[in-house]
C-alpha cells in the first residue's frame, strides 16, 4: 500500500516550508511548485525498500497531521493503477500504523515459531519498540 500526501491548504505559510522541505527532500521551488499544483509532495509505501526509516517518518507525518500542525490530506494508491487513489480521512490514520504494526509482529511472531525461537505463539516478545507510539 502506498499513501500519497498533498498540502491540503491554499496557501503554504513561511512557516511550514523548513518542516515540509526536511520531511520531503524537496527544494523550496519544487515544494511551492508541487503545493500550487495539488501535485504530491510525499509518497510512503509500506514494507518497501528503507522501511524501518520510512515507518518512523510516516509515524511522525501521522502523529503531526492527527494534532493539527501539518496541514496534509492523504490518499491511498491503488498497487494495480498509480492514477487510481482513494482519499484516507485522519481519523483512520493512527489505525493505519496500528495495522502496518500488527502485520510486523505477525511476522515476527510466524517467524520466531519457524525458526524454533518461541514454541508456543504465547511466548513471543516483539523483536523492537513499537514505533507507532512518539
Amino acid at each position: 500500500m502506498t499513501l500519497r500526501f498533498r498540502y491540503s491548504e491554499e496557501t503554504l505559510p513561511v512557516s511550514l516550508i523548513k518542516r515540509l522541505c526536511d520531511l520531503t527532500s524537496l527544494s523550496i521551488g519544487e515544494l511551492r511548485s508541487r503545493v500550487s499544483t495539488g501535485e504530491s509532495i510525499l509518497s510512503i509505501t509500506a514494507f518497501e525498500n528503507n522501511w524501518e526509516e520510512e515507518r518512523v517518518r510516516l509515524a511522525s507525518v501521522i502523529h503531526e497531521i492527527a494534532g493539527g500542525s501539518l496541514p496534509l490530506s492523504v490518499s491511498e494508491v491503488n498497487d494495480d493503477n498509480d492514477d487510481d487513489e482513494a482519499p484516507i480521512e485522519a481519523e483512520v490514520l493512527v489505525n493505519i500504523l496500528r495495522h502496518y504494526r500488527e502485520i510486523e509482529l505477525q511476522d515476527q511472531r510466524s517467524e520466531d515459531l519457524r525458526m524454533g525461537v518461541i514454541n508456543d505463539p504465547s511466548d513471543f516478545e516483539p523483536h523492537d519498540d513499537d514505533w507507532t507510539v512518539i
